[in-house]
């Protein structure tokens, strides 16, 4: 027998000096054969009724205080209060002999993320004799049906002992929380009130692990006199410095209450492109893909997702010829800066992800079309490579990949001596001489306006020995308004596809003493009749000119109305029922500019 039976009588086996005397049995076996035998004496002396709670009660709450469980000398927490778990040959057991996890296991510390209300728990876990961490919110570790997504992780759980981790891990955390490491985190780069991320605390990263990468990636690496030199060879063509300007824009937007923008660099392979957006992005940090270089073979809710991640820090996509949806329909929604609102799985609303960064795109042909909204083109600034941009890209690369990341910390650290008073002042003034340079829209100004302000910053801060950029160097990059008006487009779509189908309408010379009619012989499809001051074009006809070439039939007559381009008839309708050719049909007359 393990226990004295002359020792222990009706006067004290009820005692919490005989119940230590059990508990404090470190080997487990020998405890619980001792347990049987303190068991077996209340039933001789008739005390079962009240032995088993009173012991269960106090072997909870002595367990609670001074069971501690041994991870081994390698594991972050070497030690940790276990309560009612033990530990036998690398298997987490509960004292009821059920196996918990086939796998060391142990909570290591609280994170409290500092923009949401929300707790994470990092956990330490032993796998294959190595040490591995994760970090998992509250939500997924005390629940029974996402705790088994941790088996992504490398942690062996499943539905069959889904429940068992769930109560170990939720009691560990109770027993140990004045021992776990408290810690501050975030789940995004950025600014964060007056702070920026990851400049000015000491946070930890419990976003998504596929952005943890990117997260480490801003930093500083290498030596700077060598980056900055490199930046001074390369922004001397003055395409490099639009991109640089972009990029140091990007932390401007939040601070001026503006949207994102899309700078678009475009043209032939090999002149350089990714290699300037790569540098743009050296100003963060290491600018290499998956870390601050993403391609834009991805879904649309991976752009989304990136972008919140980012925050105010720029987001640069390569490679739009691998892109395969609307590319019109992207440029629209991540200027927006916010995506639309999805239910979650388990009942409510997610919270929408925000972002304020500006974007930088490359490719080998355009992000806009000739039926581009007006919207997307203002959201928009275009810019053709026109040959070579940056030479020696191989040797750029070299340098940029092994030093980066000291732009963004100077530009920030200076950024925030001056008042958002002062740079309203100099944003509003380059605002205001580009629109008398230039003939654009409002909207395409205010963003070219932030790319000046932030090189007259770069400048500044940085890069002191150059000249910022002015209003006259960038106005080439600029949509004019005629380019931008939807409209206006349509109108010389239509007029373009009715020069080409000059053979499907009758031809008539008003000028003419003797008006001539010629054209359309009377084989294949009739649109109408084209005059020198109007075309008269069947109404389906020009709806479906109009859909196949991107434009709105409904939107395009209401704009033509107000310029002009076609009047109602007598109903009020924007086209009329007529005979034409001797083809009677619903027909629009379109007026023919003078100078057409």
């Amino acid at each position: 027998m393990v226990l004295n039976r002359q020792e222990i009588n009706e006067n004290n086996i009820l005692d919490n000096k005989t119940f230590e005397k059990v508990l404090s049995i470190e080997n487990h076996k020998i405890r619980e054969q001792a347990e049987k035998e303190l068991y077996n004496i209340a039933v001789e002396l008739k005390k079962k009724t009240k032995f088993i709670p009173k012991y269960e009660t106090y072997k909870k709450i002595y367990l609670d205080k001074n069971n501690t469980i041994f991870f081994g000398e390698k594991a972050p927490i070497p030690k940790l209060l276990g309560g009612e778990y033990y530990i036998k040959d690398n298997c987490i057991y509960s004292m009821q002999n059920k196996k918990v996890c086939s796998q060391l296991i142990e909570p290591i510390a609280i994170y409290e993320n500092i923009e949401e209300d929300k707790e994470s728990i990092k956990c330490a876990f032993l796998k294959d004799g190595e040490w591995k961490t994760f970090i998992a919110d509250r939500l997924t570790l005390m629940h029974n049906g996402k705790i088994v997504n941790l088996t992504q992780k490398g942690v062996d759980v499943s539905t069959s002992n889904a429940s068992l981790l769930v109560k170990y891990l939720q009691e560990t955390i109770n027993l140990n929380r004045d021992i776990l490491d408290k810690k501050i985190s975030i789940s995004r780069l950025g600014w964060c009130g007056q702070d920026f991320i990851p400049y000015d605390k000491k946070v930890e990263f419990d976003g998504e692990d596929n952005f943890r990468n990117s997260f480490n990636s801003v930093c500083e690496k290498g030596n700077y006199e060598l980056w900055l030199n490199k930046m001074y060879e390369i922004r001397k063509n003055k395409i490099v410095k639009i991109l640089h300007a972009t990029s140091f824009a990007s932390v401007l937007l939040r601070k001026l209450n503006k949207k994102p923008f899309v700078t678009m660099l475009w043209g032939t392979t090999g002149d350089g492109k990714t290699v300037a957006g790569m540098s743009a992005m050296s100003i963060w940090g290491r600018p290499t893909s998956g870390d601050l270089m993403f391609t834009l073979n991805n879904t649309d809710n991976f752009y989304y997702r990136t972008a919140n991640f980012f925050s105010d820090i720029p987001m640069f996509c390569d490679e739009l010829e691998t892109y395969r949806g609307d590319v019109n329909k992207l440029i629209m929604n991540i200027t927006e800066g916010i995506d639309r609102g999805k239910a979650r799985a388990d009942g409510g609303i997610e919270k929408n992800k925000v972002w304020n960064n500006a974007f930088i795109m490359t490719g080998e042909h355009t992000a806009s079309n000739y039926n581009s909204g007006g919207g997307t083109l203002n959201r928009l600034i275009e810019i053709n490579s026109d040959g070579k941009i940056i030479k020696n890209g191989s040797e750029v690369v070299d340098i940029i990949t092994n030093n980066y990341g000291f732009g963004g910390k100077i530009f920030v650290e200076n950024l925030k001596t001056i008042d958002n008073k002062s740079l309203n002042i100099i944003y509003k003034n380059e605002y205001e001489e580009l629109m008398k340079i230039s003939n654009t829209e409002e909207k395409q100004a205010l963003n070219m306006a932030l790319i000046l302000l932030a090189d007259i910053l770069a400048c500044e801060f940085i890069f002191t020995k150059e000249k910022p950029l002015e209003p006259e160097d960038v106005k080439e990059y600029m949509f004019t308004k005629e380019e931008i008006d939807v409209s206006q487009r349509a109108y010389e779509t239509i007029l373009d596809e009715c020069t080409l189908n000059k053979s499907r309408f009758s031809i008539i010379d008003c000028n003419s003493t003797n008006p001539i009619e010629f054209g359309y012989n009377g084989v294949g499809e009739f649109w109408g009749q084209i005059s020198n001051y109007e075309i008269t074009i069947n109404k389906h006809k020009l709806e479906e000119l109009l859909s196949k070439n991107g434009f709105s039939f409904k939107k395009t007559m209401k704009d033509w109305l107000k310029k002009g381009y076609i009047e109602k008839n007598s109903q009020g309708k924007n086209y009329t029922k007529t005979s034409v050719n001797g083809i009677k049909s619903y027909y629009v007359i379109i007026h023919l500019k003078k100078d057409e």
